[in-house]
């Protein structure tokens, strides 16, 4: 399996993240989270909307509008959290 297939699958486990042009994009109460580390350094990216493949890079957009570009094979987790303008989460308090 090549790094592609790899991220690829990773990608389209994700709850809702749609794949439009060649990028995968973010339900709207929904934001990824990208785990990344080299040589033992890690890089959270954080706030994610929209994700693409390109040549073996990834290419990340967040939330404020920063592009981040980091190596495929550098990238070892995904996550899903809801977005915070979703307002249908738990609530606090007693149920």
């Amino acid at each position: 399996m090549s790094e592609n297939d790899r991220l690829l699958g990773m990608l389209r486990a994700l709850h809702d993240v749609k794949e439009e042009d060649g990028a995968f994009v973010a339900p709207e109460t929904a934001l990824l989270t990208l785990h990344a580390a080299h040589d033992g350094v890690p890089l959270t990216v954080s706030q994610v909307t929209s994700v693409a493949l390109k040549h073996g890079l990834v290419v990340a957009l967040t939330a404020k509008g920063q592009r981040y570009v980091l190596d495929a094979n550098d990238l070892y987790a995904l996550a899903q959290e809801s977005s915070p303008t979703d307002r249908g989460g738990r609530k606090a308090g007693f149920f």
